[in-house]
């Protein structure tokens, strides 16, 4: 290195810098300089996040419909939008479909980080997608990985004991994922299950039109006569829209309520319920999410991801 770039660095170093976002301008570190750029430390600001996540908004020029939940409803929800005619992509724990026609990208989380999150977002749009499906975990609400998206609708299936690794305590929990219905606005839809005692709780804690679903009399979207078998699921689903039979290759009680969730999301942007029941009866189900192998034993075999005391229990 030469003795005038040793000059510039120990300036740079020494030196705060300032970070620019749009109109707010925030003090950082230098911790590294290179030709190929510098390596900051960004403080620890309340406002940086905000502000970031409004610049990329802007950047991003989003259009059309942001939805989230969790595995299987993400990927049912999917499947029935696009048999109803909708592009749609899929951002989630098992990878990302863009919609683009391309293999799906593998992910190392769940929800990807805030910039690469707008990239894939930017991308589906790019590619002609109209409706973005993700899911969205308890950790990316802790760290503000999707602050500044508007969701149009946001269902939930239920608050277990999960990842007690990263969050403190299960208040802390139940407080992360609160935060995706705090935000949402009055124009959006809050699909929360009826037999969870902590769905009223999520149901004050929103300006959105909430929506319940599951077997309780009051429900939204009330799922009666269910039965279940090793083939398949079906059940009748009531609602202001009348009575509409279901019928799902998807196994077990709990899918029978991520069909429904599915279901109601794909009703919350348009979609005639009685045209989704038909959608969801072709879609086989989630990889690894009590996925259905064929052998040529008569056994039903299957592999699920559960790997929790209450998804076990499901299971």
């Amino acid at each position: 290195m030469s003795e005038q770039r040793r000059h510039f660095s120990r300036i740079a170093f020494d030196a705060p810098a300032l970070l620019q976002v749009g109109e707010q301008a925030f003090e950082v570190r230098v911790l590294d300089l290179s030709l190929k750029g510098a390596l900051i430390r960004l403080p620890a600001l309340a406002g940086l996040r905000p502000a970031l996540a409004a610049e990329l908004r802007l950047a991003l020029d989003e259009a059309g419909d942001e939805i989230c939940m969790q595995t299987t409803v993400a990927h049912v929800a999917t499947q029935v939008l696009r048999r109803a005619g909708r592009p749609t992509a899929v951002l989630g724990t098992i990878g990302h479909d863009l919609g683009d026609a391309k293999p799906l990208r593998p992910t190392d989380t769940t929800t990807p980080g805030a910039l690469a999150l707008r990239r894939l977002l930017a991308e589906a749009r790019d590619a002609g997608v109209t409706t973005r499906v993700m899911e969205v975990s308890s950790h990316a609400l802790d760290q503000g990985r999707t602050t500044g998206l508007a969701f149009d609708v946001a269902a939930l299936t239920n608050i277990a004991s999960d990842h007690l690794d990263y969050h403190a305590s299960h208040e802390a929990y139940v407080a992360a994922k609160r935060r995706l219905v705090e935000g949402l606005s009055t124009d959006a839809t809050a699909l929360l299950p009826s037999d969870d005692t902590w769905g009223a709780a999520f149901a004050a804690a929103t300006a959105a039109r909430v929506v319940t679903y599951g077997t309780a009399p009051t429900a939204d979207l009330r799922v009666e006569g269910l039965a279940i078998g090793p083939d398949g699921s079906r059940f009748t689903l009531t609602s202001s829209d009348g009575v509409v039979d279901v019928s799902t290759l998807l196994v077990g009680r709990h899918n029978a309520f991520n069909v429904t969730a599915a279901l109601g999301i794909c009703r919350a942007l348009g979609v005639r319920l009685a045209d989704a029941a038909r959608h969801v009866a072709e879609v086989r189900g989630v990889r690894g999410r009590l996925e259905r192998i064929d052998v040529p034993a008569d056994v039903a075999v299957f592999v699920d991801y559960a790997h929790t005391e209450d998804a076990l229990r499901q299971v």
